[in-house]
């Protein structure tokens, strides 16, 4: 085997991680699905709601509340959503750095002990924006707007961003072999 061959153990690493990071994806998928189904003014043919104060008001109170600029509020929710999703979103790229220079690591590089906080770093990264998306969904289905659906498509991005390949974990052994390197001199 040479140096750019990778090894059964590299390779099943990145594999559990790839079908971690699926499973996370997909949930995310399937309640946006879910939420989507249930109702969502959008598919409906309508536009988004203007809040849940419409929800099941008579038209005519609609059209008073609409004269009285009731209807044109700032909506609350989806804000909250999308300064969270941004919080979040930074904190995927930050946190799981420091999460792993935090287990400790040994100098001989990729050993059995370097190669969980690949997975731990995975999964940090991937909860993080999960977190996101899932709450922007929630509070899409709770004040359907359509702003928590557009953060969600950038989130599910992000998550992509993040998925685990081969030369990503290679270039993460490679990085803690360095790292192991500075510290011991």
């Amino acid at each position: 085997m040479t140096d750019s061959t990778p090894s059964l153990a590299s390779r099943d690493i990145v594999r559990t991680a790839q079908i971690v990071s699926l499973g996370m994806i997909s949930g995310v998928v399937l309640f946006a699905l879910v939420v989507l189904a249930m109702g969502h003014p959008l598919l409906e043919g309508g536009g988004p709601a203007k809040g849940p104060q419409d929800a099941g008001a008579p038209a005519a109170e609609q059209d008073r509340r609409e004269a009285a600029g009731e209807g044109d509020s700032l909506p609350v929710l989806p804000l909250v959503g999308v300064v969270v999703a941004v919080a979040l979103s930074v904190g995927s790229f930050v946190l799981p750095t420091v999460v792993v220079r935090s287990m400790g690591h040994s100098a001989e590089g990729a050993t059995p002990r370097n190669q969980n906080p690949y997975l731990t770093r995975t999964i940090v990264a991937l909860a993080l924006l999960e977190g996101a998306a899932m709450l922007n969904l929630v509070l899409e289905f709770v004040e359907p707007t359509g702003i928590g659906l557009g953060v969600v498509a950038v989130v599910l991005l992000l998550m992509l961003a993040h998925f685990p390949t081969l030369g990503r974990y290679e270039a993460f052994v490679q990085q803690m072999q360095e790292q192991a390197q500075l510290e011991g001199a």
